[in-house]
């Protein structure tokens, strides 16, 4: 993209340039206008002034041929700049879709934890701006290591992509969705409040359990823990993500495959973690 945006800067000086020329012409064609004036008010000679007659028609003609010289080169000129233009268009959307890339999970299609990281920006921004709910829910898949280690990594990564249409089947095309790193994966939920969040959360898990993930021939169940949290104005990403943890973290203890609200404060009863990020 920068050589091609060189490259039209190139051409645009160029074409100054020419028209500074060209401007440089025709002002002194006015010089040489002004001087055949005065010697034509000047003689009386009809050889002199046939002289001149053809005088002024060479330089005529010579400025003539300089104004079309450079009008060509500048539909060349401008011809050119379209191209480069259409190149660097080009070339925006291929890094457009790089970015895309790069903020998209392999596996599952999904959000990476770089892709939640700038859709959490724009969503708390326009939560704030619209004065509207914002939940975060944070689900980890029950006994993932004990999936792997018997059925192998390539039953695993089924597993997470199997999870990944049971929740894309239950959320909201505006829910944002997001795999946050190995088996944990992340939902941002807009203008929802904690109760919706916790029913929507609740449908999901359903969805998931009503469902059988089947690996030679044999129905495995799927089950995750999940916490939920409600943006608190104000917030920084970081605590609302230890609050959902938290929540999550009680849900794994107290038994898996349920889903838990989040405090609206930290607390180090059982999360020792949560500490260091206490209001």
């Amino acid at each position: 993209m920068g050589k091609a945006r060189v490259t039209v800067k190139q051409m645009v000086n160029s074409l100054i340039n020419n028209i500074e020329e060209l401007t440089d012409a025709t002002g002194t064609y006015q010089v040489k206008l002004e001087y055949f004036s005065d010697k034509v008010n000047q003689t009386n000679d009809l050889d002199e002034l046939n002289q001149l007659l053809v005088e002024i028609m060479q330089e005529t003609q010579q400025v003539q041929s300089s104004v079309l010289e450079y009008r060509d080169d500048l539909i060349v000129t401008r011809t050119e700049v379209s191209k480069a233009q259409d190149q660097i268009s080009q070339l925006e959307i291929k890094l457009l879709e790089m970015r895309e890339k790069v903020q998209e999970d392999h596996l599952t299609g999904i959000f990476n934890r770089r892709g939640l990281d700038s859709a959490f920006e724009r969503e708390i921004s326009r939560a704030e701006r619209n004065q509207e709910p914002l939940c975060f829910v944070l689900l980890d898949i029950d006994n993932f290591k004990q999936l792997n280690d018997t059925h192998g990594h390539k039953v695993g990564d089924d597993a997470l992509v199997f999870l990944v249409g049971a929740i894309k089947e239950t959320t909201r095309p505006e829910d944002i969705v997001s795999r946050y790193g190995g088996e944990e994966f992340a939902i941002l939920l807009p203008n929802t409040i904690l109760e919706e969040a916790l029913l929507i959360s609740s449908r999901i898990l359903r969805n998931l359990t009503k469902k059988f993930f089947l690996y030679e021939n044999k129905r495995l169940l799927i089950t995750f823990s999940a916490g939920v949290a409600q943006y608190q104005p104000g917030e920084l990403q970081e605590s609302i993500f230890k609050r959902a943890d938290q929540a999550m973290y009680k849900a794994k203890k107290t038994g898996k495959n349920q889903i838990l609200a989040a405090d609206k404060f930290l607390s180090t009863a059982e999360y020792p973690e949560a500490e260091t990020l206490q209001h």
